[in-house]
């Protein structure tokens, strides 16, 4: 159960909320040349409302598997040591990314910020590059710790190839939620 709720986590944080900021930076940049203005603003609406309940959805899991992740413990020196992790000195290192990724979803529920090209730029950027991910890639691109040939890691064009493959996951998935809505709506004004 547990697991499933890390997979889950993970899906969401590593494929929908980057998938919904390269979308963002795509959107943007593509909205000037748009021909169909009201479907982008439509399927703008839609992936931002998609957002938003991922976010939720997001605090929802970390909550449960935080909670879950308690109660299996069964000795009560590591349920100290987990509890500790939450009230001790280094509290916030724990508790900033989820609140972090909720707090950005969320802000999307006020129109002049989701409308604002410089917000969801921003938001793009801090959805990518969270603190973890920059401190993670400044002691990888050390010179001692750079790896004779990138076979190891992951080479530029692997990483534009899985942004990419990232952002058009989050577009079917969009499509199909806009689409599929308008179907549902056409078939109720049939009926």
């Amino acid at each position: 159960m547990i697991e499933f709720f890390q997979v889950s986590l993970d899906i969401l944080r590593h494929h929908i909320f980057i998938g919904f900021g390269l979308y963002s930076i795509l959107f943007f940049i593509f909205k000037r040349w748009a021909r169909l203005e009201k479907l982008a603003s439509e399927f703008d609406q839609m992936a931002c409302k998609f957002i938003i309940y991922a976010g939720l959805l997001y605090g929802l899991l970390w909550v449960s598997l935080t909670s879950l992740s308690y109660f299996e413990i069964q000795d009560e020196i590591e349920r100290s040591v987990f509890l500790s992790r939450f009230t001790g000195p280094l509290w916030y290192g724990f508790v900033f990314e989820p609140i972090y990724y909720i707090a950005l979803t969320q802000l999307l529920w006020i129109r002049s910020l989701r409308k604002s090209t410089v917000y969801r730029i921003a938001t793009a950027f801090l959805f990518a590059f969270t603190f973890e991910r920059i401190i993670r890639v400044l002691t990888s691109l050390h010179r001692d710790y750079l790896p004779s040939n990138w076979t190891l890691l992951s080479s530029p064009a692997e990483m534009v190839v899985g942004l990419s493959i990232k952002a058009l996951l989050f577009i079917v998935i969009i499509s199909i939620l806009v689409f599929g809505k308008r179907k549902l709506y056409t078939l109720n004004k049939t009926v």
